[in-house]
């Protein structure tokens, strides 16, 4: 099993620097453990602030824990949610998403898998419970099978707003990198892509939500990965009013835990031949961050 606890320390870089807060006073962290009712697992969350970073805990369906991490906004329908991006111990390039509402205690999981031709979309929702037994779980539940089957249907999206707003598609080039993203926009929703054909590789399936987080009036939260790099899960904080984009990632082959890797600007519209603006973006292993 991963360790149980992580330092807040390895998830504020010195850029972005709104991540000790936009104003001098830092909200004390805490650690916070919630179980998935009627599951084995559950999530361990170090919280500072608006951001996050701790473990998707699956020692009660005795496999190994992975590392989680996101951003807490404003999402239409919600006051102030956590959006945590994981994976399943085991499950190779299967990406989640959480929406985790600590008032109402709910979540929401979303999923997006490259391997199986799973594009990002709404997979399953439940009721938290506050804390995690690890040797009462193993007794009680079962190891849940996330798969498209299982799900409970492909609503859109499982907010509380049943308003569909008119989709629109844009596409961005992440500057000085030959990869870009497209995102089709409905209201606080987007699925999408991480646009790699101009690296000469594949698209990988992204999706996520537009949060209102401290620092910013709006911007996209998208969980994807990088194409053929395993289990690493990549974090974008897409702003489209000041054109910045902020890149997180965790890797649990790595022994990588969710930490801030690179930023950069946003250029819109996307060549599909290769631009000649630089390299494929960095992974946490090329750069030692463990």
């Amino acid at each position: 099993m991963l360790p149980m606890l992580l330092s807040a320390a390895v998830l504020f870089a010195p850029n972005p620097s709104w991540l000790a807060g936009p104003t001098s006073s830092r909200p004390k962290s805490q650690t916070v453990t919630y179980t998935f009712q009627g599951y084995c697992d559950g999530i361990q969350l170090d919280q500072d602030g608006a951001a996050a970073s701790g473990y998707h805990l699956e020692s009660g369906c005795s496999a190994p824990d992975a590392y989680a991490g996101g951003f807490k906004g404003a999402i239409t329908g919600y006051a102030d949610t956590w959006d945590i991006s994981t994976t399943e111990s085991g499950e190779g390039d299967f990406m989640e998403t959480y929406l985790i509402d600590e008032k109402s205690l709910e979540w929401f999981l979303y999923v997006s898998q490259d391997s199986t031709g799973t594009p990002f979309e709404y997979l399953q929702s439940g009721t938290l419970v506050k804390g995690y037994s690890s040797d009462d779980l193993r007794r009680s539940q079962a190891k849940p099978t996330w798969s498209r089957a299982a799900g409970t249907g492909r609503v859109f999206p499982a907010t509380r707003s049943s308003l569909k707003p008119k989709a629109k598609t844009v596409t961005y080039t992440l500057s000085g990198y030959c990869d870009g993203v497209q995102l089709t926009q409905s209201g606080d929703y987007a699925s999408g892509y991480l646009l790699e054909s101009g690296c000469s590789l594949y698209d990988a399936y992204a999706g996520g939500f537009k949060a209102a987080i401290p620092g910013y009036a709006g911007t996209w939260d998208i969980t994807t990965t990088l194409y053929a790099y395993g289990d690493l899960v990549a974090t974008f904080l897409i702003d489209e009013k000041a054109l910045v984009w902020y890149l997180y990632e965790s890797s649990d082959t790595d022994g990588a835990p969710f930490q801030y890797v690179a930023s950069g600007t946003l250029t819109t519209g996307y060549a599909t031949q290769p631009p000649g603006a630089g390299p494929r973006l960095p992974s946490i292993a090329s750069l030692g961050l463990r």
